[in-house]
């Protein structure tokens, strides 16, 4: 299994295992982050050009849901930035959904993304 997905399905663990609690979601984030959670990140605003999109990205990387936090990152993709920005859009992506993929390699994602 590829490192950083790796520590991407610890920190959904962690941040899951704290969402019983009591804390504010905005603290919730910064203790346990976590882009991938729909409790915290509820999708909407299900575009034309992302539901296209996620019906490509969702059967190729095995992926099982999405949240606003790939909503944003997508738009963000899309338009003219400079490299840096879509490449952290890019990152982003990939770190805001989640999979049914045990040998997802993120830096090969991303790259196809790019």
């Amino acid at each position: 299994m590829n490192r950083a997905y790796q520590i991407h399905l610890e920190q959904i663990e962690a941040h899951d295992a704290s969402h019983p609690s009591t804390l504010a979601v905005e603290v919730q984030q910064i203790v346990n982050p976590d882009l991938s959670c729909i409790v915290c990140y509820p999708p909407v605003h299900y575009f034309r050009a992302f539901r296209t999109f996620w019906n490509r990205y969702q059967p190729a990387y095995l992926a099982t849901s999405y949240t606003q936090q790939t909503i944003a990152n997508f738009h963000t993709l899309r338009e003219p930035n400079t490299y840096n920005t879509v490449r952290a859009a890019a990152r982003d992506i990939v770190f805001s959904c989640r999979y049914n993929n045990p040998h997802l390699n993120p830096i090969e994602v991303i790259a196809a993304l790019l």
